[in-house]
């Protein structure tokens, strides 16, 4: 009986010490300050580093995603350490990123081993980072930058003007009648410019141009506040508008479109700074916010394990490649 009872003892022990070695080494691809990251994490930054011109090969797509995760952790530890939390409407905010990104790659990410659930994990850590990165620096915050500097960088760099677009009516003839039409539509367009120099508002033309034979107008006068390479205006809307001075306006052709354009002054409607205040914080604090996570970042050091980097990397590769 003895012997019999010594036989178990030494099972459960034995059972617990694998236990015990399955906790501690869980085959994941990287352990970052002692704590074993999802792979799929790792499988992630691995995935993204493909777009990286400077990651050739696979050591330096290794080396990104480990710097990725490094980062990961490191947010998500500052983000709980201040026992930040977010609101619910950042909460449903990272929902609908999460459904609207796996809506568009979801295939992708599941051939390389990345599932939902994974990715709304990520979101969530981008979502603490922009807490994080206002919790230091927003003008409330540990290192405030000042609304003064936000408020410079918004009036240097975006521009309000009050527009109409326009196109030439429809119709036959080719493409040398097409030209013809554009031409005319801009000399309209021109005209009413000029109206609006010699003292008539962007209405006040509108309601003509509505009447006019030479271009079909949109819609009424619509304001855009905006900063060169903003997705919402080509790059030749910017540089036509760029151009016009304040309380001026002036007609430009832009793709198929022509333009009538009125520059307003920024300072003249306060919620439009309200609107892209948050924008404009983000670039301000884009310098200060990369230093601070790279001294959160310097205070990490992560372990590879080696065979499950390389099924990470068998994976990723070809889903890469179908």
């Amino acid at each position: 009986m003895k012997k019999h009872a010594a036989r178990i003892l030494l099972f459960l022990l034995l059972c617990a010490c694998l236990s015990s070695c399955k906790r501690t080494n869980p085959q994941t691809p990287i352990t970052v300050n002692g704590t074993p990251l999802n792979g799929e994490i790792f499988s992630y930054f691995l995935y993204e580093a493909y777009g990286d011109p400077a990651a050739a090969d696979k050591s330096a797509r290794v080396d990104d995603a480990t710097r990725d995760c490094i980062r990961y952790l490191a947010i998500n530890t500052a983000f709980a350490s201040r026992q930040l939390r977010l609101s619910p409407g950042e909460r449903v905010k990272v929902s609908e990123e999460t459904n609207a990104l796996w809506r568009i790659f979801g295939a992708k990410w599941e051939a390389a081993g990345i599932s939902k659930e994974t990715i709304y994990k990520l979101r969530t850590s981008h979502a603490y980072g922009e807490k994080l990165r206002t919790a230091l620096f927003d003008v409330n915050g540990e290192k405030p930058i000042g609304d003064e500097a936000i408020w410079a960088y918004y009036t240097e760099n975006y521009l309000a003007v009050r527009y109409l677009e326009g196109v030439p009516p429809a119709g036959e003839g080719g493409v040398q009648a097409a030209g013809e039409k554009l031409n005319a539509a801009f000399a309209r367009m021109n005209a009413a410019a000029e109206e609006i120099g010699n003292g008539a508002t962007i209405s006040d033309v509108y309601r003509d141009l509505r009447e006019a034979p030479e271009v079909t107008v949109k819609q009424s006068p619509r304001i855009a506040v905006f900063a060169n390479g903003d997705p919402a205006y080509p790059q030749e809307f910017y540089a036509a508008c760029v151009g016009i001075e304040e309380g001026r306006a002036a007609a430009f052709v832009a793709g198929n479109s022509v333009y009538l354009a009125q520059r307003e002054p920024l300072e003249s409607e306060p919620t439009w700074y309200l609107a892209k205040r948050a924008e404009c914080f983000k670039a301000v604090s884009e310098p200060y916010w990369q230093n601070e996570l790279n001294a959160l970042c310097g205070l990490y050091s992560a372990v590879r394990h080696a065979a499950a980097v390389e099924r990470c990397c068998e994976t990723v590769a070809a889903a890469r490649s179908a």
